[in-house]
């Protein structure tokens, strides 16, 4: 005798396929994003259990400031309208 989870009742092959086909088209474009959310997560895991800890990147160096705009008429200043 097989026990049958009551939810899936008769449901057979040609039903599940079309389930799965409707889950496909809904969270088709999200898969890229999400396998590779896993396989970070999975990633992380095994090396918490390996006790190895934080990113393997070397520092990288602090970004360089933003360069100071100079406006593009340099006589075009607020002296030089007052008059």
């Amino acid at each position: 005798m097989i026990l049958e989870p009551a939810f899936l009742g008769n449901i057979g092959p040609g039903e599940l396929v079309l389930i799965f086909l409707v889950l496909l088209l809904v969270f088709g474009p999200r898969l890229p994003e999400v396998g590779r959310s896993l396989g970070i997560g999975i990633k992380e895991f095994k090396d918490g259990l390996k006790g190895e800890s934080g990113d393997k990147k070397p520092d990288a160096p602090p970004p360089a400031p933003a360069a100071k705009q100079e406006p593009a008429n340099p006589t075009d200043t607020k002296e030089n309208r007052a008059g």
